[in-house]
């Protein structure tokens, strides 16, 4: 059993972790399968509507404006109708990983300084964190966006925590096995949970075993399930 009982920080990434980002990418993808576009071609639309000059840029305008591009390319009509209703739809409904609240409840109960940390273009991010209404649990100043997907989140943590912040007394949560390496390297007592998002076609269980393989001192699990890394962390917060 990992000691979490000194924790007094938890760290939210919010794509995939809180929020549920496949979800919504699904719906970008419909966008382009109306028109008549394959997953695969409505996959490489979406790569290319989210980064610019390594920026992530990713929002609803950006991916239209792709589509858009590429619909005149290949000489397609745009169905405005049909992406109107869709559009309209995506601005709608549930949009939490189921937990997600809990999670946020838990921490406020316990005192726990907590933060989200959004990987995005910010006025996009900005949207989803409204329609999320994350806000309620947080004070709002720590909700803090960042557009660079190298080492934005690590400026933030500095930033906020001073430059000779090692990761003590925090839990970072996060969904990327391949950026948490990176932060865990940049701080090297940070303790790690991940949510392993099946839907995400970038990893696998694979990626994720072996960060905790390689990383064991600081990654506490990983789980498909956002609830099942509560009960781990309570688990482990409160029986030291």
């Amino acid at each position: 059993m990992t000691d979490l009982s000194q924790i007094n920080k938890i760290i939210f990434d919010f794509d995939n972790t809180l929020f549920d980002t496949e979800k919504k990418k699904s719906q970008f993808y419909q966008l382009s399968k109306l028109h008549g576009y394959s997953h695969s071609k409505a996959r490489d639309i979406y790569k290319r509507a989210r980064v610019e000059n390594e920026k992530v840029v990713m929002s609803l305008s950006s991916y239209l404006k792709v589509l858009k591009e590429q619909l005149k390319t290949d000489n397609i009509e745009f169905k405005s109708e049909a992406a109107s209703d869709l559009i309209t739809e995506m601005k709608q409904g549930k949009c939490l990983l189921p937990q997600a609240t809990d999670f946020l409840r838990y921490c406020i109960a316990n005192n726990l300084e907590t933060f989200v940390l959004s990987l995005g273009q910010k006025d996009w991010q900005h949207q989803k964190v409204d329609q999320s209404g994350i806000k309620k649990y947080l004070i709002e100043e720590n909700i803090i966006f960042t557009a660079d997907p190298e080492t934005g989140k690590q400026k933030i943590m500095k930033d906020l925590f001073g430059e000779d912040y090692k990761g003590e007394e925090t839990l970072f949560i996060n969904d990327k096995p391949d950026e948490t390496e990176s932060i865990m390297k940049s701080f090297p007592i940070l303790k790690v949970m991940l949510r392993f998002e099946q839907r995400d076609e970038r990893y696998t269980e694979e990626d994720f075993k072996q960060l905790k393989d390689k990383f064991s001192d600081q990654v506490v699990c990983y789980s498909t399930k956002l609830g099942q890394l509560l009960t781990n962390f309570k688990s482990n917060y409160e029986s030291q």
